[in-house]
């Protein structure tokens, strides 16, 4: 986890703008982050309303929130969808932490089904593939099988064209036998 803008002096997570960044590693990579960009509401006086809203969730590599897609990109929420964490006292900032804990399950339990339908289509693919490969082996086995029965068919029919020339030739020659020897 990275926190931007904390302030040394103050022990705060808010700069002088009263926002906060956090960024939270969320996968293997160095770009798998999720980024959350906090405002403080209230003056931050005392205990009084020590609330942070969610105003922009930076998107991590392959992740899609509200529309926006590419890693690196911003999807802001409108005023009346902000999250608000109150950090106020120390049990309000420990629900805050387990409702980013919540978030940050949600992310992986997302990521673990997009992994899953990531899986299944490549296995669906390799399947078609096999498939198309299959098919084409058949059909070139089939065509050899139709090539060598014509090519044994050829054979048979030339091997009855020599036989009947044979026996025409001989079938011709005997007449002359006989005339030879009258002759």
């Amino acid at each position: 986890t990275v926190l931007s803008g904390f302030d040394d002096a103050s022990k705060s997570i808010v700069g002088k703008d009263n926002k906060a960044k956090v960024q939270f590693q969320v996968g293997a990579n160095a770009n798998d982050t999720l980024q959350l960009d906090l405002q403080l509401h209230g003056n931050g006086q005392g205990d009084d309303t020590k609330n942070y809203s969610l105003s922009s969730l930076m998107v991590a590599a392959g992740m899609t929130v509200n529309n926006a897609t590419q890693a690196g990109s911003t999807a802001s929420f409108k005023s009346g969808n902000n999250i608000v964490f109150n950090v106020s006292n120390s049990t309000a900032a420990q629900d805050t932490l387990a409702n980013i804990d919540k978030v940050i399950n949600v992310i992986d339990t997302k990521r673990g089904d997009f992994g899953a339908l990531q899986n299944r289509m490549e296995s669906t693919i390799s399947n078609q593939t096999n498939i198309a490969n299959n098919e084409t082996d058949a059909r070139s086995r089939i065509r050899d099988t139709d090539y060598a029965t014509e090519a044994s068919n050829l054979s048979a029919q030339s091997i009855v064209q020599q036989a009947a020339s044979s026996m025409l030739t001989q079938a011709n020659s005997l007449p002359q036998l006989a005339l030879s020897l009258l002759g």
